[in-house]
């Protein structure tokens, strides 16, 4: 295999870190420049040298100061639109009387003060990462109003308040499904515009309920998986296909303003559909379900950049759209394509991807290795499945590696991917990131079904964890393994109890659901090297990977200088069986560190819970057995 740019003996502490590119200084990963990568069907671990700046272990988040940099009028708006007047209530007041007789009877709407801060709440969170809801242009009299209860309820949950977050849940699930089955009911809906306005807004609502069941309390897990089919007919019915109403009206001599909102109502409709269909990806990979939206279905464009997207005025609008009007709009398809094409494309639009197409993209991909794990039988090879269900060569791994160092190129030509860009585009290139790294640790191993989330029991995931097969020696899982270190590195460079008490509190679900693989995948494989190392010593590059993480667990605050751990890790030779053995308790240990605070949700909770229970086990494992 090739060096990655460790040095062939045994590296200093300095040495080790200054691979990781995490520990570099600033200056040398603010610039343009990025090593391109050849899509083959190489997975030696010399490909870690084309990660460049993306596989430096990018903030989970942007740094506050970037986020403090966004522009004064998105921020003026979200003050402006997440604070409720006194008639915009009195409106919420009036729509909630006309489907009183479907609410429970107990249901009282929120103060005006209490439904404000749910709706920044909602604001401020679950729209930056699923950035459906058009903010210029969003109108509380023009709202449905299940719309506007599953924001407040998103919200509620994004301000601690899960008490209030399962009663408006309860109370917007029933008016959704009321106003669906009225509005289901008028034969000419379909062809109507007003009627795909209102199955639009009740397809937003329904993904909010989706999104508070399935990251809420443990009472409303079973209630949003059940929603899931109600979603997906709906948005089939509004279709997966681009209409052109638009381009029709873009065309006639309608006023800028006309314009402006007409495309407005194009971009929600693409973004709701591609939302959905990528929650629905990131359900499958947390609680092992298939998804019930496929990628062969979506014959849409990608969405529009966010400076399109966040216009304040028709007028902004207007000439930033006439601006990029010769940039063709890339399809989802292609999109994808691009990517699995056996040749290495050369698409002209390759400058066009923004951060919200890689996201949606890397979720498309994961689509496709949950389902190439799924066809994976004893009859199709003709021999047995492994037993300790990590993995046999699938078919198309080669295929899918291509595949993700593709994606991963397209990323670090994105100029939205820079972290010190001035462009700040929110937290989804973060978030893709962490994806990436998921994927290349679902492409060499099975953990999935192994975690048994759905039960929101940490003992029973703590247990299932402990039990989860080992991760096998092989140059398969190098990459998978250097992306896990990546992960690690980001909260070592950062400071283990800063992140854990101040930054993961603006974490996405996602991150903990992508984070939590990692750790378990990483502390996995060092138990297997030091069960396995005795009779089949540690390759070069194990031993260089090894090297890293004792580097970086020396870098953080949880171990003391005289302590049996340090010690060993410190040991200038090739680690010995009980340091490596340390090693992935030292891992599990550090990242249940990271997870120990109270989030919003409750699926992080329980993530952060479970954890901690696993380092204590293993910890337990590691002293009887040294």
């Amino acid at each position: 295999m090739h060096d990655f740019g460790i040095a062939e003996d045994q590296p200093t502490q300095s040495a080790a870190t200054s691979q990781v590119p995490g520990f570099v200084q600033r200056s040398e990963v603010s610039g343009n420049e990025s090593t391109a990568v050849r899509p083959s069907d190489s997975h030696e671990l010399g490909e870690a040298n084309s990660i460049s700046r993306f596989g430096s272990p990018l903030p989970s988040l942007p740094p506050r100061a970037s986020h403090e940099s966004a522009t004064a009028t998105t921020r003026s708006s979200q003050r402006r639109q997440g604070k409720l007047t006194e008639l915009e209530y009195r409106q919420i007041m009036d729509k909630l009387q006309q489907v009183k007789h479907v609410l429970p009877p107990t249901f009282s709407l929120p103060s005006r003060q209490a439904l404000s801060r749910y709706l920044r709440g909602y604001l401020k969170g679950l729209n930056e990462h699923f950035p459906t809801l058009h903010t210029p242009t969003f109108s509380i009299a023009r709202t449905e109003l299940v719309t506007l209860l599953s924001m407040a309820t998103i919200g509620a949950m994004w301000c601690f308040e899960a008490r209030q977050a399962d009663t408006l849940f309860f109370t917007t699930k029933s008016a959704t499904l009321h106003q669906l089955d009225r509005y289901s009911a008028a034969l000419d809906l379909e062809s109507s515009t007003e009627g795909n306005d209102v199955r639009l807004h009740i397809l937003q609502a329904l993904l909010h309920l989706i999104v508070a069941g399935t990251w809420g309390s443990s009472r409303l897990l079973r209630q949003g998986l059940g929603l899931q089919s109600t979603a997906a007919t709906l948005a089939r019915e509004l279709g997966f296909r681009e209409r052109s109403q638009f381009e029709r009206l873009s065309n006639s001599s309608n006023s800028v303003s006309e314009r402006w909102h007409r495309w407005v109502q194009a971009e929600t409709r693409r973004r709701s559909l591609l939302m959905l269909y990528s929650y629905f990806n990131v359900m499958c990979l947390a609680y092992d379900i298939p998804p019930l939206i496929l990628s062969s279905e979506i014959r849409l464009d990608m969405p529009a950049h966010v400076s399109l997207w966040t216009a304040e005025t028709a007028q902004e609008w207007s000439s930033l759209y006439e601006s990029a009007g010769a940039m063709p709009r890339v399809s989802f398809q292609t999109c994808i394509a691009s990517l699995l094409a056996p040749a290495s494309p050369s698409l002209r639009q390759e400058g066009a991807f923004t951060p919200l197409d890689n996201y949606i993209t890397i979720l498309a991909l994961l689509q496709r290795i949950f389902f190439l794990r799924q066809s994976w039988t004893a009859r199709a090879f003709n021999v047995d499945p492994p037993a300790d269900g990590s993995a046999a060569e699938l078919p198309e791994t080669s295929n899918m590696r291509t595949a993700l160092q593709r994606w991963q190129a397209r990323w670090e030509r994105s100029p939205d991917s820079i972290v010190e860009s001035p462009t700040w585009t929110g937290p989804i290139p973060f978030t893709s990131t962490a994806l990436l790294r998921l994927a290349w640790i679902r492409l060499s191993t099975n953990l999935g079904p192994c975690r048994n989330l759905a039960s929101r029991d940490p003992e029973l995931i703590a247990d299932a964890f402990f039990k989860a097969p080992k991760v096998r020696r092989s140059s398969q899982v190098t990459m998978p393994i250097l992306q896990a270190v990546y992960a690690l590195a980001v909260p070592v460079q950062t400071g283990v109890e800063f992140v854990a008490r101040a930054q993961t509190v603006s974490w996405s679900v996602q991150h903990f659901l992508c984070n939590l693989e990692c750790a378990i995948f990483l502390s996995k494989w060092l138990e297997e090297l030091a069960v396995t190392a005795t009779k089949d010593p540690l390759a070069p590059d194990e031993l260089k990977l090894v090297a890293l993480i004792r580097s970086m667990m020396r870098e953080t605050s949880l171990f003391h200088e005289d302590d049996e751990f340090t010690r060993l890790v410190s040991e200038s030779s090739a680690p010995s069986t009980d340091a490596t053995r340390m090693l992935a308790t030292a891992v599990a240990k550090v990242w249940a560190k990271i997870f120990q605070g109270t989030f919003a949700f409750s699926f992080a909770n329980t993530i952060g819970a479970s954890l901690r229970i696993y380092a204590d086990r293993m910890e337990g494992a590691t002293s009887n057995t040294t």
